[in-house]
C-alpha cells in the first residue's frame, strides 16, 4: 500500500487562565508545515511562538495527515 503525504500542521495550546478548577486554554494551529519539517525544526518553531505570547504554553501537538 502506497501513502502520500497530504498535510501538516502545528496546534499549539496556551494557558488562558482558569474558571474555578478548570483549566481554560487558547489553541493556536498553524497549517502548511512542510513534509520535510523535522522534530528540531517545529521545535524552534513552537518556542519562537511561544517567545512572542504573553500565555504559557501548555503543550504541542503536530498533525500529519497522509491518504493512502
Amino acid at each position: 500500500m502506497t501513502e502520500k503525504f497530504k498535510s501538516s500542521a502545528v496546534k499549539l495550546y496556551f494557558l488562558a487562565g482558569y474558571d474555578g478548577d478548570k483549566e481554560m486554554r487558547k489553541i493556536k494551529t498553524y497549517g502548511n508545515v512542510s513534509e520535510n519539517s523535522s522534530m528540531e525544526d517545529i521545535e524552534v518553531f513552537k518556542n519562537g511562538i511561544a517567545g512572542l505570547s504573553d500565555l504559557q504554553l501548555l503543550e504541542t501537538d503536530v498533525i500529519i495527515t497522509k491518504t493512502i
